[in-house]
């Protein structure tokens, strides 16, 4: 992580309103060298293996003005509450982190260590500053796992949004017209979508959506069985019984007409 970059994230921190103290933490201890470089008007930087919890709850609340700001760095992960002398200042100071998650999680506006834990499984996705970028316009400060998988997902499936017709349509155009549904013609992206292990998040939303879940998903058969399903829906009668084994289940029957009617259009 660039030190100009970790420099940037903590002035940030530090132009919130309120914030007088921010610990960072670093539970791999890998930025020690780092931070010996981090000078931040105004922000006296104290590494806290170096001083006492006493020593720093008198600096903080005691000697210095209440208007001094206080980076606080330790190359430990934080200690639980019955053990950390200076959870009364860790109350109403900020929390930061370097490691890669963690900055990602910050630039797009998220919090969480769900989040961040789940942002190292995806790294792959942000090697890209590209893929980040164009993911920041989709994200919500609301978002869950779930969420950013399926907006992430619709950044490499190049949707114009994160919704889930959207996507399913923009993989099947990318198809071209001449995609042959008796063979296994993938969608023109689908190569990086499996490259980047966001495979099984289009088909968790498939089977969610449309009730399409099979052991070994195809995209040519997902299609087929929506083609087929809409097809019966459209007709009102009983399904031909050469195509009953290409019928969704009922659950996703009105989801399949609803969006082959949008993709008419």
């Amino acid at each position: 992580m660039a030190l100009a970059q970790i420099t940037a994230a903590l002035k940030n921190e530090f132009a919130r309103e309120g914030c007088r103290v921010v610990f960072w933490d670093d539970p791999n201890g890998e930025f020690q060298d780092s931070f010996k470089e981090i000078h931040l008007e105004g922000v006296e930087a104290l590494s806290l293996p170096q001083h006492s919890a006493l020593e720093i709850k008198v600096r903080i609340e005691i000697d210095e003005s209440p208007d001094q700001k206080f980076l606080l760095y330790a190359p430990t992960d934080v200690p639980d509450p019955a053990d950390d002398w200076l959870r009364d200042i860790r109350l109403y100071s900020r929390s930061f982190r370097a490691d890669r998650a963690s900055m990602t999680l910050r630039e797009l506006g998220l919090s969480g260590k769900a989040l961040r834990l789940h942002i190292g499984k995806r790294i792959l996705f942000f090697n890209s500053r590209v893929r980040l970028q164009k993911l920041r316009r989709f994200v919500s400060a609301k978002d869950a796992e779930k969420d950013l998988d399926r907006k992430m997902l619709a950044v490499v499936a190049g949707s114009s949004s994160a919704e889930p017709f959207s996507i399913v349509r923009t993989l099947l155009h990318s198809m071209g017209q001449k995609a042959d549904l008796a063979s296994d013609t993938q969608p023109r992206r689908w190569a990086g979508i499996k490259r980047l292990q966001l495979g099984t998040c289009f088909w968790e939303m498939a089977a969610e959506l449309f009730g399409y879940a099979e052991e070994t998903p195809r995209f040519v058969d997902f299609v087929s069985r929506l083609f087929v399903s809409d097809f019966s829906h459209q007709l009102q009668v009983k399904t031909p019984p050469g195509l009953e084994p290409l019928q969704l289940p009922k659950i996703g029957l009105s989801n399949a007409a609803v969006f082959l009617a949008q993709w008419r259009d």
